[in-house]
């Protein structure tokens, strides 16, 4: 079942490697970004 969850992770994963190609400094960012998003996604659906 495709929830909040899945979707948001899906997008970060996505925005994480385009910032990884990008420069190592907006693969941080992305990074942080995404594991931000994903632990605030996964309290909540859980």
């Amino acid at each position: 079942m495709w929830s909040t969850y899945n979707f948001s992770w899906f997008i970060s994963f996505n925005v994480r490697i385009s910032f990884s190609k990008q420069s190592n400094i907006g693969s941080v960012g992305a990074r942080f970004t995404a594991d931000l998003v994903l632990t605030n996604d996964f309290n909540h659906s859980h």
